[in-house]
Order: structure tokens, then sequence, then C-alpha cells
């Protein structure tokens, strides 16, 4: 989704519908460039699937305790 917004901006900068000197569309065209892109979703796989997991409820039993069926050590 975000390669899309180089691909949709270069299109509509072609057509003549917006201007490839503006400052905002050449942040935006950076930002969905390929590398950026592909960086900006590893960061955020990275925070949803593994900051973030886990973060639902104080109460909550990480997958290894809950599937071996030990109860978490206690602090």
């Amino acid at each position: 989704m975000i390669i899309f917004v180089n691909t949709g901006l270069d299109f509509l900068a072609a057509a003549g519908t917006l201007d490839r000197k503006a400052h905002w569309f050449q942040i935006a065209r950076g930002l969905g460039s390929t590398p950026i892109a592909l960086l900006v979703a590893v960061l955020v796989g990275t925070y949803v699937l593994g900051v973030r997991r886990g973060k639902d409820s104080p109460n909550s039993k990480s997958w290894s305790t809950a599937r071996s069926g030990r109860s978490a050590p206690s602090r």
C-alpha cells in the first residue's frame, strides 16, 4: 500500500495533475520508495507482532506457559 503512493503520485505527475517540484510531493514519493516502504512495514510488523504482543491484559499468560499447561512464575 505504501509503495502505491510512489506509483500513484508518479502517474498523476506524468498526467500533469500534480507538480513534481512541490515539497510535499517529494516527501511523499520518498516515503513511498521501495526501501523506505519496506523498512516502515518491518518496523510496524515488529511492533505489532513483537513489542505489543501480550499487552492486551495485565493478567494474560504468555504463549509458552499457556501451551505447556504450567503456570507463569510469580514475581
